[in-house]
């Protein structure tokens, strides 16, 4: 049973929570509850507050004119002067001696304070499990589970006590889960699965302890920690995962095979930039490179043109579709196109000028919003059967890179008339 801290009183059940006094209102005032009308009412709908004193609203289906309604009443009155509201949530608390407030966290670090069982098998939580699992292991480990045994340890008479599994012996926790013939072929074929020799498994008892017994890597065996859960996505050198940790180890690891590099841009979102980084290392998803994966298509020309294969280079730069796109944003930026001849020339193009770096940061962007924005109407085309059009992208380019630019950046000034016609008027 849980002890209640009284708040504003609209979540604490008047009778039944615990919030006054050492019991339960109902076993306090038996018959004030048994004319009660509504049994499941809340603190707030039965006492208020007008300003100098507490009142008790009644809902009763009748009069307490007994010597027990006359006595519990008296008692009532005495209730409502001694108690207070709070302007605060209502809490819970769930351990008498030491009251700490109610959580998963205060649950698990009870459960890790009373570690063993009477038989000196410890229990360690872990976290990438559900709940009801780590708690199902907690009770088999303190001997809290109904096997045949336990109950008929309860005085609880059964037909039959023998295990329903292999019918050989009586249900104990170690039978059930561990000696049985059944368990062990189960426990047999996740050892072998797991790569683990089962000679070092005779018992429950094992099975609970073998992780810590072994010099092995703490990701393979977990216990809990006064601390806030964290996530880690490099098992060489563990690193906190965090977009930062993530922009850092793309950029250590630039060039693709092809010997082309990739440069985050801030401006544009980190789903742009992701997709382009793995353009740069061959890691889309073209006709071409899902055949070297050994998936079968009825086609694996460029669906834009139908002329070659499809090819991360060719759908994004040789296609007759996609050199019309980037012809259009060149002229627009104002770049001469014959200095580009292919997707490599493109992504570096903005290093080999003399340039300044927020020129280059707004070119460099701009590319990467047409690479982006050819990559989801080659998309479109596949999936949804439409047919492409060139100026349609090339509007997706201007306006795409414009509210990012504007709205993730502190240049805000930039006015729409303008960036319309030449995007680097302001450098």
């Amino acid at each position: 049973m849980f002890l209640c801290n009284l708040g504003k009183g609209n979540n604490i059940s008047f009778w039944k929570d615990l919030w006054y006094g050492d019991t339960p209102l109902l076993l306090r005032w038996p018959f004030l509850f048994s004319v009660e009308k509504d049994k499941e009412c809340v603190v707030s709908s039965r006492v208020s507050y007008d300003g100098s004193r507490n009142n008790l609203t009644t809902k009763w289906s009748a009069g307490a004119y007994t010597v027990a309604g006359i006595s519990e009443t008296q008692d009532v009155m005495f209730m409502l002067s001694h108690i207070s509201f709070k302007d605060s949530r209502d809490r819970w608390f769930w351990d008498f001696n030491q009251p700490v407030e109610f959580s998963v966290a205060a649950v698990k670090e009870s459960m890790q304070e009373n570690l063993y069982s009477s038989d000196g098998i410890s229990f360690l939580w872990v976290n990438w499990v559900p709940i009801k699992v780590n708690t199902l292991v907690w009770r088999i480990v303190k001997g809290r589970i109904s096997t045949r045994v336990e109950l008929c340890k309860r005085k609880i008479v059964l037909p039959c006590y023998s295990c329903p599994m292999c019918r050989l012996e009586d249900e104990t926790v170690s039978h059930i889960l561990f000696d049985c013939r059944f368990a062990f072929e189960v426990w047999t074929k996740v050892w072998l699965w797991s790569r683990l020799n089962h000679s070092d498994f005779g018992s429950l008892e094992d099975v609970i302890h073998w992780p810590n017994s072994r010099n092995i890597s703490v990701v393979k065996k977990k216990r809990i920690r006064d601390s806030r859960d964290r996530w880690f996505w490099d098992f060489n050198q563990p690193v906190e995962f965090s977009v930062a940790a993530v922009k850092e180890s793309m950029q250590q690891n630039l060039y693709s095979s092809d010997g082309i590099s990739f440069f985050w841009v801030n401006w544009v979102p980190i789903k742009v930039n992701t997709l382009v980084w793995r353009i740069v290392k061959g890691r889309i998803s073209t006709r071409v490179e899902l055949c070297k994966r050994k998936i079968v298509l009825p086609c694996y020309s460029c669906p834009m043109c139908r002329l070659e294969d499809e090819t991360v280079s060719h759908i994004l730069f040789d296609c007759r579709f996609a050199f019309e796109v980037w012809t259009k944003v060149w002229l627009w930026s104002r770049l001469n196109h014959s200095d580009f001849g292919s997707l490599e020339d493109v992504i570096h193009w903005p290093n080999s000028r003399n340039i300044s770096v927020v020129k280059k940061k707004r070119i460099r962007g701009i590319f990467i919003v047409t690479i982006w924005a050819l990559w989801k109407e080659r998309n479109k085309v596949v999936f949804q059967d439409s047919d492409p059009k060139v100026v349609e992208v090339v509007s997706i380019v201007k306006s795409l890179s414009f509210v990012w630019l504007k709205f993730r950046t502190k240049c805000n000034r930039i006015d729409w008339k303008d960036w319309v016609k030449y995007p680097l008027y302001m450098l």
